[in-house]
């Protein structure tokens, strides 16, 4: 719970000891806030998942089993789907102007060429899954990006270790990407 002014804490207080709870007073931002839920997990796997999405049936089965089968890959991100049904994130590539891409935005669910899982370059934090020695070996999310790029760095640098971010196209997630931030352009070149 990073500094959530909504009713956050009593819904995480409802799950009782089944869940731990890091809390942050004040908005620590992503990549600090994922440092420290990963810090306080206790699994062999970690997995990064945004408060704005929702997972559809046998989205981390799909992601961990994907995973077993690709030693091969470091990170294993899902297919991100608008609320509308369109993709929002297919991996992310780097286009000819150099700017940061996610493939097959808007198109729909089913282009063909998004239902192939394979390596890219990189995918995005808002669903993704790694082995928690991975993580700690890298030292986490670098903080010194504010909640845009963290993502893409830490794929960067997996990739340093001779290890590849692949994209699992049957691991299914709908995100309202940022419904939760707005204005992010600034920080958005600032990351960059």
């Amino acid at each position: 719970d990073d500094a959530s002014t909504d009713e956050t804490a009593a819904l995480l207080r409802s799950y009782g000891r089944t869940i731990r709870v890091v809390t942050h007073e004040t908005n620590q931002g992503f990549s600090q806030s994922c440092n420290d839920g990963a810090a306080t997990a206790r699994g062999d796997l970690l997995v990064f998942l945004n408060n704005d999405t929702e997972p559809r049936p046998q989205w981390l089965d799909t992601m961990v089993d994907y995973r077993r089968e690709h030693p091969e890959a470091g990170i294993v991100g899902s297919r991100l789907l608008y609320p509308d049904g369109t993709i929002q994130h297919a991996g992310i590539t780097v286009g000819q102007d150099l700017n940061l891409r996610h493939l097959y935005v808007g198109l729909p669910a089913d282009f063909p060429a998004a239902l192939h899982s394979r390596r890219r370059m990189a995918v995005t934090g808002a669903c993704f899954l790694l082995e928690r020695r991975l993580f700690e070996r890298l030292g986490g999310f670098d903080t010194g990006y504010l909640n845009s790029f963290e993502d893409v760095d830490l794929c960067m640098r997996v990739a340093e270790l001779g290890l590849e971010s692949h994209y699992c196209a049957n691991s299914v997630v709908v995100h309202h990407e940022s419904v939760t931030r707005k204005g992010r352009g600034r920080q958005d070149r600032q990351n960059a």
